[in-house]
This record gives structure tokens, C-alpha cells and sequence, in this order.
């Protein structure tokens, strides 16, 4: 949707925003390790349907993918992880460990950032049928998802009840 690109950034960031909002209720209702559980299941669910929607061209499945993903991170990835740390960290340590959690976070947005498009290409083709098009796009959130599976797993595993 060319010249659209504000208004859906604008739809992604509301989005965002209201997804936080039922973490707040659903955080005591569900449990910290069901809410987060959750999350990383929808996520995993929506990078793989990105990967095929990127690899077969339907827009639509590419579309709800990512707010798909984008939900279901605000609903539980986003906020609990910044829950746990006050619970699991003495008070004097909390405000120490909330900064050196996101500085990991954004150092790793970085590193993702910048090694996107490069990963992205190295594992996609060009498609001479498109122009600038390219073919197996969606690969590199199946790469994504196979790692994000092998972090909830282990995830999982450490995070008892």
C-alpha cells in the first residue's frame, strides 16, 4: 500500500500500546509463567505464518502475521519480563538490573537491525520475474522461529512453576 507506510506504522504502534493493557489484569488471572508461555507460543505461531506468507505472496497472512506478532509480544513478552526482575532481584538491585536488561535488549535490536537485510538476502534469491523482487523472503522468520523456539523451550524448562 504505497503511501500508506505512516498510517500503518501509526495502526502498529496503537496496537502496541493497547496490548499492554490486558498484561496488566491478566498478569495476576493467568500467572506470569502462563502469560509469558502463551506469548511465546502465539509468537512462534506468527513468525511461521510470516515466513509463509512471505514465501507464497499472500499479503493478507503477511499482514495479520505481523499483528499477530506484534500483539501477541505486547500482551507478554513486552511487560513481564520488567515484573519478574522486581521479584526476582533484591530492591537496592532492580533498578541496576532493569538497565543492564535493556541495554542487552537494545543491543540485540541493534545486531538484529543491522543484520537483517544481509541475513535476508544471503538465505533468499532474486526474482528475475519481479524487479528488485526477491524469492523465499519469508526464510529468514523461519530461521527466526527456530531460534525463538529453541529460547522457549529452554526457557521453559528453567521457568517452573
Amino acid at each position: 500500500m504505497p503511501g500508506a507506510e505512516g498510517y500503518i506504522s501509526l495502526g502498529i504502534a496503537v496496537l502496541n500500546a493497547i496490548m499492554t493493557f490486558p498484561a496488566v489484569y491478566l498478569i495476576e488471572r493467568l500467572g506470569r509463567r502462563s502469560l509469558l508461555l502463551g506469548s511465546m507460543l502465539a509468537v512462534e505461531v506468527s513468525l511461521i505464518a510470516l515466513a509463509f506468507g512471505l514465501n507464497g505472496g499472500v499479503i493478507a497472512l503477511s499482514t495479520v502475521a505481523i499483528l499477530a506478532f506484534v500483539g501477541s509480544f505486547a500482551i507478554g513478552l513486552g511487560p513481564v519480563p520488567f515484573v519478574l526482575i522486581g521479584e526476582l532481584v533484591p530492591f537496592y538491585a532492580a533498578s541496576a538490573t532493569s538497565s543492564l536488561a535493556l541495554s542487552v535488549n537494545w543491543i540485540t535490536n541493534f545486531v538484529v537491525g543491522v543484520g537483517f537485510l544481509p541475513l535476508r538476502d544471503w538465505l533468499s534469491s532474486e526474482d528475475p520475474s519481479k524487479p528488485g523482487g526477491r524469492k523465499g523472503e519469508g526464510q529468514i522468520f523461519f530461521l527466526f522461529a527456530g531460534a525463538f523456539a529453541v529460547t522457549a523451550l529452554l526457557f521453559a524448562k528453567e521457568y517452573k512453576k
